[in-house]
């Protein structure tokens, strides 16, 4: 599976927290084996992994550096902080003029 995010040049962090939990880019999500399909939960149904990940991994990119310019933090900061269930500061502090 994770030959084919390679191929596909998806860039987008994927790790794995915990039992069927995954930090998928800036979101946790939950996967599960169907039918031999590794599938993510969405909305109240279930897409292939691999075709959630190839569709949405530009909008992924570009929540994680929303989240590292409001944060201040880089991303492995970002991705530490959204892995260990911390949450990130919502503003860059801005000094007074």
């Amino acid at each position: 599976m994770f030959e084919l995010l390679k191929q596909g040049n998806v860039t987008i962090p994927i790790l794995h927290i915990k039992e069927r939990l995954y930090l998928i880019g800036h979101s946790r999500m939950t996967c599960n084996l169907i039918n031999d399909n590794l599938m993510v939960r969405v909305g109240g149904g279930y897409e292939r992994f691999y075709e959630y990940v190839t569709k949405n991994h530009r909008f992924i990119e570009r929540s994680l550096v929303v989240h590292m310019i409001k944060s201040g933090e880089s991303l492995e900061g970002v991705v530490d902080a959204l892995f260990n269930g911390r949450k990130l500061k919502n503003l860059i502090k801005i000094s007074q003029e």
